[in-house]
């Protein structure tokens, strides 16, 4: 038996944050989809929600097309939206998702997954309590803000050894760049003081500590029957944790 896929609706456009800045946001949805329920996704950052893009404008066609609402946004400084990422960190997106739920709660949203992949999920998990999110689904996550941070570097190495041809900056000379409030570009995107803050300590255990809804952690293995990431693993033994 052929099931035919609901019809599809979609619809874009910006609702304020808290700073005063506009925020671009699509939605796909069935036409007639229950309004009381939404999926909110949290892209990563930086490039990273650049690179992905496409793959979050499917995952929103699919949703809609199983029967669920799904709202993707534009941080603050990427996308569409209003701004510059050189002074903003995770605290700032953060409040991005926690005024996005609210303008979905005015709008009759009673049931709300918050879906995070790489940062985005330390920026889910860290919104989900405030959002009071039913649901908190973390793809790829960024565990350790630390580690993503040296990541992150590791980026603007390359790019001075594509252009120098050798680097001039060391990772302890961009922190310490970035720690007197200069910025530093990462691949394109000028960061500054206030991600490095937000990163330096941060953890996924730590934000997960104050949800209580259902979390479910999706991780990738290089092949078939490979252990999980030792880091989701370690998450996925705690309570409440898939």
């Amino acid at each position: 038996v052929t099931v035919a896929a609901p019809p599809l609706a979609y619809r874009s456009g910006f609702f304020p944050n808290r700073r005063g800045a506009r925020l671009f946001f699509a939605e796909d949805l069935p036409v007639e989809a229950r309004v009381d329920a939404a999926w909110l996704i949290c892209s990563p950052i930086l490039e990273e929600k650049n690179v992905s893009h496409g793959a979050f404008v499917a995952l929103g066609r699919a949703l809609a097309a199983h029967g669920v609402r799904a709202v993707r946004i534009d941080y603050e400084g990427h996308g569409d939206s209003d701004g510059e990422t050189t002074g903003l960190g995770l605290a700032d997106w953060t409040d991005d998702v926690c005024d996005a739920a609210a303008s979905l709660s005015a709008s009759g949203v009673r049931r709300l997954t918050l879906l995070g992949c790489r940062a985005g999920a330390l920026i889910a998990a860290r919104a989900a309590a405030r959002t009071g999110a039913e649901r908190l689904v973390l793809w790829c996550p960024v565990v350790q803000g630390d580690d993503y941070l040296q990541d992150l570097l590791r980026l603007n190495l390359t790019t001075q050894m594509a252009v120098y041809k050798r680097v001039e900056q060391n990772r302890d000379a961009l922190t310490a760049t970035l720690a007197a409030g200069n910025s530093v570009n990462i691949f394109g995107w000028n960061v500054g003081r206030a991600l490095l803050e937000s990163l330096t300590g941060a953890s996924l255990a730590d934000a997960l500590a104050t949800v209580t809804c259902p979390v479910e952690i999706l991780d990738l293995t290089r092949r078939p029957g490979d252990p999980p990431p030792a880091a989701a693993a370690a998450l996925a033994s705690r309570p409440g944790i898939h």
